[in-house]
């Protein structure tokens, strides 16, 4: 992955990517130290990435004609 790729990406499109999360939590010398670290670590591919996922399936019941008719 390239540094600006990732810099791009974001793990959902409703959250900020990482560079705007970068920028919010980082002054310019602590950015500058993280790209300087981090940036060949990522362009030579070394490190380790770890994903997980989730799938959830849900049925919903039927719902009764009438569901609060008393029984006899």
């Amino acid at each position: 992955m390239s540094w600006e790729a990732l810099k791009k990406s974001s793990g959902n499109p409703l959250i900020p990517t990482n560079e705007e999360a970068w920028q919010e939590i980082f002054t310019e010398e602590e950015m500058r130290r993280f790209e300087e670290h981090l940036r060949p670590v990522v362009e030579r591919g070394g490190g380790i990435w770890r994903w997980q996922r989730s799938f959830t399936w849900a049925f919903k019941a039927p719902i009764p004609e009438e569901p609060w008719a008393e029984d006899d």
